[in-house]
């Protein structure tokens, strides 16, 4: 199919208008668009970061429990909330080896 040219005449001042009024609306439209994907990036990132930071801490947390647990167990640390968490970290090791064993 052919191209058809646009026609011929002169411009006028209003065409001259609404031609700059289109080129800045949509100029205006492209960076508010690119303005939300990168907000949206950097709320995703900084989700991203929050969720590994949360898991780091975790695992600090287990660090933690499995340090005391030893300390408690080489008599380094003495403390009745310890003793009772260790008998119930013991009773549910002993339950666990049992279920593996089988009947």
């Amino acid at each position: 199919m052919a191209e058809v040219d646009p026609p011929s005449h002169p411009s006028t001042p209003l065409d001259d208008l609404v031609r700059r009024w289109v080129r800045r609306a949509a100029s205006a439209a492209l960076r508010r668009s690119r303005a939300g994907w990168q907000e949206v990036s950097e709320r995703g990132k900084r989700t991203l970061a929050q969720r590994q930071a949360r898991r780091d801490l975790e695992q600090f947390w287990v660090r933690l429990g499995k340090t005391a647990y030893q300390l408690q167990r080489g008599g380094d640390i003495d403390h009745p909330a310890l003793l009772r968490a260790m008998a119930r970290i013991d009773a549910l090791t002993a339950e666990i080896a049992s279920l593996e064993s089988g009947p």
